[in-house]
C-alpha cells in the first residue's frame, strides 16, 4: 500500500514538471514575430523606449521641451515676442509691421498754388495723389476744406476717380502761364478762395473722407497741408493736433508741393500741375 501511494505522488511530480518546460517556448513567439517584421508597433516601442524613454521623454520620442519650431500660421511673430498676440487680441506683428489687415488707403494732398501771379480769382488749383495700387472713386466720398479759422469756412465736393499712383488737379476754371497751364480734372472755381496766410497767420487746406456738408469746425482731416508763420488759430491735423506749419508761405506764383509721403512740403518756385510726382 504505501509503494503504491509513492508511484502515485512521483507520477503528479513528473506531470507538473513537464507542464513547466512548455511555458519558456509560448514566451518566446512574440519575440520571434517582432524579430521577423522589422519596423513593427513591437519594434518601434522597443526604440523608444532604449531612445527617448532613458531621457525623460514620451512615447513619441519627444523629450518633453517647449516646441522650438515656428507655427504655419502666417501672421506668426518674428520679432520680440511681446509684440505678438492672438487673435483675440488684434493681428499679430512682426517686429513693428503689422501682417493684420491694412488700413483703409486715400489720398493725398500733393500740391496747392493758393496764390497765382496777377490774381486768384478763377486761378487757383489742388492737386491730389493716390498713393493706393487701386483707383480711387472721388465722388460721394471726399471732399476739400480750407480757411484760416477752420477748414470749414469754405470747400468743395470732389468729383471723379483717380488711378493708382496717379495725380488729380480741381480748380480753375481759367488756365494760361500765371498759375502754370492746369489741365483740370475737375473744373471748378475754389469759391472764397484759399487764403494766403499774408498776415503770418497760418491757413490751410485739408482733405475730407466725408462730403462737404458733413464738415464742421470740429471735423478731423484725412490729410491737411498747414502754410504761413504761426498756426495761431489751430488748425488741426489728421491727428487731432494742432503742429507748427508745415511749410512757408509761397511767395506769389509759387506753389506748395508735397515731397514725400509724411507731412515734408516745400516752396516750388516752379508750379508743375499734372506732372505726377511718385511718392
Amino acid at each position: 500500500m504505501l509503494a503504491l501511494e509513492r508511484t502515485v505522488f512521483l507520477g503528479a511530480v513528473m506531470l507538473a514538471l513537464a507542464s513547466c518546460t512548455a511555458a519558456p517556448e509560448q514566451i518566446e513567439r512574440p519575440e520571434t514575430v517582432g524579430e521577423s517584421s522589422p519596423g513593427s508597433t513591437t519594434e518601434a516601442t522597443s526604440d523608444a523606449t532604449a531612445t527617448g524613454m532613458a531621457d525623460g521623454a514620451d512615447a513619441s520620442g519627444t523629450t518633453g521641451e517647449p516646441a522650438t519650431t515656428m507655427p504655419l500660421d502666417a501672421t506668426a511673430t518674428t520679432g520680440d515676442p511681446s509684440t505678438g498676440g492672438s487673435a483675440e487680441d488684434g493681428p499679430m506683428t512682426t517686429g513693428m509691421e503689422t501682417t493684420g489687415e491694412p488700413g483703409d488707403c486715400h489720398p493725398l494732398l500733393s500740391e496747392v498754388l493758393y496764390d497765382p501771379s496777377g490774381g486768384n480769382n478763377n486761378k487757383q488749383w489742388i492737386e491730389l495723389y493716390n498713393p493706393c495700387p487701386e483707383e480711387i472713386v472721388l465722388t460721394d466720398t471726399y471732399s476739400l476744406g480750407w480757411g484760416g479759422d477752420d477748414y470749414a469756412a469754405e470747400g468743395i465736393d470732389l468729383v471723379g476717380a483717380i488711378a493708382s499712383s496717379g495725380c488729380f488737379v480741381v480748380g480753375g476754371p481759367n488756365s494760361d502761364n500765371s498759375n502754370a497751364n492746369p489741365v483740370y480734372d475737375q473744373n471748378e472755381d475754389l469759391h472764397r478762395d484759399p487764403q494766403t496766410a499774408y498776415d503770418g497767420v497760418a491757413d490751410g487746406v485739408a482733405l475730407f473722407d466725408m462730403v462737404e456738408g458733413d464738415v464742421t469746425a470740429e471735423t478731423l482731416p484725412i490729410d491737411a497741408v498747414i502754410y504761413g508763420d504761426e498756426n495761431s488759430n489751430g488748425l488741426l491735423d489728421p491727428n487731432g493736433d494742432t503742429p507748427v506749419p508745415h511749410v512757408q508761405r509761397a511767395p506769389e506764383g509759387q506753389s506748395i508741393r508735397r515731397t514725400a509721403r509724411t507731412s515734408t512740403w516745400i516752396i516750388e518756385p516752379s508750379p508743375a500741375p499734372n506732372d505726377c510726382m511718385p511718392m
